[in-house]
């Protein structure tokens, strides 16, 4: 199955602050629609109580896994939406991200990606959460 994607990385805007594209588009008309993820595992135990990074693993690995299912990939997601609680989150994400990108994009190809700060998730153990968009 032939993918069809396009990294856009221009130089008439500012450039990407971090590991992600300006944009990305899509020329297929299949999309995938992940809700969000949080840092459990298949028994829905959290995995990194307390622990961004850890959590932050995990819930990629939960993406990887629903993207698998559809013979899909996370070379396949187009947009990221990160939600994290409290400021202190960034940095543990930001690295725990670097890891798990090192090996997900290897040729720097990253998603669009928008990461919001915010109070709390639906339940006060989550410290991360991701939704995500893919082509199939």
């Amino acid at each position: 199955m032939v993918r069809t994607k396009s990294i856009i990385n221009t130089k008439k805007a500012p450039r990407a602050l971090g590991l992600y594209s300006q944009a990305v588009k899509s020329n297929k008309d299949e999309l995938i629609f992940i809700s969000g993820q949080v840092g459990v595992d298949i028994n829905g135990t959290l995995v990194g109580k307390n622990d961004v990074f850890k959590q932050t693993v995990q819930t990629f690995r939960n993406i990887q896994l629903i993207l698998n299912s559809q013979s899909a990939d996370m070379s396949d997601i187009l947009e990221f939406t990160t939600y994290l609680v409290g400021k202190e989150s960034i940095k543990p994400f930001l690295d725990a991200r670097k890891e798990v990108f090192s090996n997900y994009y290897p040729n720097h190809d990253y998603p669009a990606n928008t990461l919001l700060v915010v109070e709390s998730l639906v339940s006060d153990e989550y410290l991360v959460e991701i939704k995500a968009v893919g082509i199939l």
